[in-house]
């Protein structure tokens, strides 16, 4: 596959967000596919942060370990990534930068750019980061007209900024003297209607799509820009309410008394909040209040590592909440997945009326990838989403649907679906509580009321089971190794596993194929067992320490793969790690 990778290096605030924004935009109007991930420490100003963006003529989802261009926008990025640039490779730095006491790596370009001299003549600050587009975008011959067009258009309530950053971006592209032209990958597809979306927006944007209108979050990284994401779409949309309330506890109560009241309802948070989350999930699920929580994972535990990745919440998500009670937790391992899954987890909070959890990581929640979308994603599951499920009004409310108080048997016990009337409703009066109840709601120590209610809720799992997607080998049937994993891994182990069974060496013809373990719970324990057990040799990939999806494979299956692939030191899989590591393994 090719592609070119650049890496923008520089201390927060200092723009670099905006370059990898910019060049993204640029190359995906050519009809490129982009892949972009940052790394940034946990503080506004200053400390060393950096974005990754490859970009490539075929669909990319995720990073690789070399870098083409390197823009360094302060010394501590040349000395930090310089040794990564590949033979042939750029590094485009501030002339104001002594590089002497650096020692440059053999057969790269280190290209000075007068950064200092352009804010200068045009008597302008902060303008570094549109001086460096200009560079990249002559280095791969891409008019600056587009670039300009993009200026115009994010700053035409601006005119003073506007002005200032087209000059700068004039300047930069004029003045650089390019040693060596970079070209892009020649296109092989198509030009088509391309997307950028990181993992939070995709998921508000699905929530939006499927018709969402209680939102209620505490900001949390990495999971905060779903917050975001959705108060900008409350100011244009009078049918979504977002709330930041004073803390996750409040979040989750506010949620779920809007779902109560009728409302298609979500949450956020990552694990530290989520924690505190765990009391009202119990609650979701005696009173069957249909809530979708998204849980973002980082490094823990405590506070952690707040900015950087992990999958090491899936025990705690799990077995969150006290009692038995049934949840849905499902783990997309893509942006794609997370905006198909999300729709997929209103769809289900509301037919079964339980809580659904969306568990992702920081890597997938704040990558940005280059999204084609069919009609058919955008329709699905449209039609069973455009009605209140399970809601009904009082002129649907029959007479067996009554006790002979008349209150609404909300709870019917050995019923096959699951109906619910909302306050107003004359004739669905009852009684919504965290106690044993009984049909109606009200509270009761009647053994047999809570067997009744404890079955009626254990039948959902049964009913779900049958509705989630099986899972499926993708590669090879007949495959010499078989890669287990989940989540945001799976943009590098898929492109890793099609590198190396597309290889012609004639010492390697082993095949490899991979499951993507996505529904956590209910499990599929009989569809997965024969995958495995059918399976010639197995390796398991992780992004956490105790290799918790094979606790949970082991649980379920008593099938325990012993040979791992297991990083845990808050960064993310790159294609290249998977690559070595499964290479040793089949030869």
């Amino acid at each position: 596959m090719e592609s070119i990778n650049i890496r923008v290096g520089g201390e927060a605030g200092q723009g670099i967000a905006t370059v990898a924004k910019i060049i993204s935009e640029l190359v995906i109007q050519k009809g490129y596919s982009i892949f972009s991930s940052k790394e940034y420490m946990s503080q506004i100003k200053s400390g060393h942060n950096f974005h990754n963006i490859r970009i490539s003529n075929q669909q990319v989802s995720a990073d690789v370990n070399k870098i083409n261009i390197l823009v360094a926008i302060n010394k501590e990025s040349i000395i930090k990534h310089h040794q990564q640039v590949n033979e042939k490779g750029i590094v485009l730095y501030d002339s104001s930068i002594n590089i002497d006491d650096i020692i440059p790596k053999q057969n790269v370009n280190y290209i000075p750019i007068n950064v200092k001299e352009i804010e200068n003549e045009i008597k302008g600050k902060n303008l570094n980061n549109i001086i460096y587009i200009g560079s990249i975008i002559k280095l791969f011959n891409i008019p600056l007209s587009e670039l300009i067009e993009i200026l115009e258009n994010k700053f035409k309530n601006k005119p003073e900024i506007k002005s200032a950053l087209i000059k700068a971006a004039e300047l930069s592209y004029n003045n650089f003297n390019v040693l060596t032209e970079i070209k892009l990958p020649e296109i092989k597809e198509e030009k088509q209607l391309i997307k950028l979306f990181n993992g939070n927006e995709i998921i508000a944007k699905a929530a939006i799509d499927s018709g969402l209108t209680f939102h209620c979050q505490y900001p949390m990284t990495p999971v905060t820009g779903i917050l975001h994401s959705l108060s900008r779409e409350a100011t244009k949309n009078d049918n979504l309410t977002v709330i930041q309330p004073e803390d996750e506890i409040a979040a989750i109560n506010f949620a779920l008394g809007a779902s109560f009241a009728g409302a298609r309802s979500m949450t956020a948070s990552s694990g530290g909040g989520f924690a505190l989350m765990t009391e009202s999930i119990s609650l979701a699920g005696m009173a069957e209040i249909p809530l979708v929580i998204i849980e973002g994972q980082r490094p823990g535990p405590a506070t952690g590592s707040p900015t950087k990745t992990e999958q090491g919440d899936l025990n705690f998500v799990l077995n969150a909440g006290h009692g038995d009670f049934p949840r849905i937790i499902i783990a997309p391992g893509c942006i794609k997945e997370a905006y198909l899954e999300t729709k997929r987890a209103f769809h289900l909070a509301e037919k079964y009326q339980l809580p659904v959890i969306i568990l992702i990581d920081k890597h997938l929640a704040e990558s940005i990838k280059s999204i084609k979308f069919s009609e058919k994603d955008y329709n699905f599951l449209k039609e069973e989403l455009s009605i209140k499920r399970g809601i009904i009004n009082e002129t649907e409310i029959k007479q067996n649907q009554l006790n002979k108080n008349n209150l609404f048997k909300r709870y019917k016990f050995n019923s096959d679906s699951y109906l619910r009337s909302i306050p107003g409703n004359e004739n669905g009066i009852f009684t919504c509580t965290g106690d044993d109840h009984d049909e109606t709601g009200c509270i009761t120590e009647n053994p047999k009321c809570r067997l009744e209610g404890i079955e009626r809720r254990e039948k959902k799992l049964k009913q779900i089971l049958e509705e989630l997607d099986k899972p499926k080998l993708i590669g090879p049937e007949n495959a010499d190794l078989t890669v287990v994993s989940w989540g945001s891994n799976k943009g590098a182990i898929l492109e890793a596993v099609e590198n190396i069974n597309n290889k012609t060496d004639s010492e390697q013809n082993k095949k490899i194929n991979v499951l993507m373990v996505k529904n956590m719970f209910p499990f599929k324990i009989e569809e997965i067992t024969k995958i495995l057990n059918s399976s010639n040799k197995l390796v398991l990939i992780e992004n956490n320490q105790s290799s918790q999806l094979n606790q949970l494979i082991k649980k379920e299956t008593c099938i325990d793969i012993k040979d791992k692939i297991l990083r845990f030191d808050g960064k993310t899989f790159t294609v290249d790690n998977v690559y070595d590591e499964l290479i040793k393994r089949i030869n």
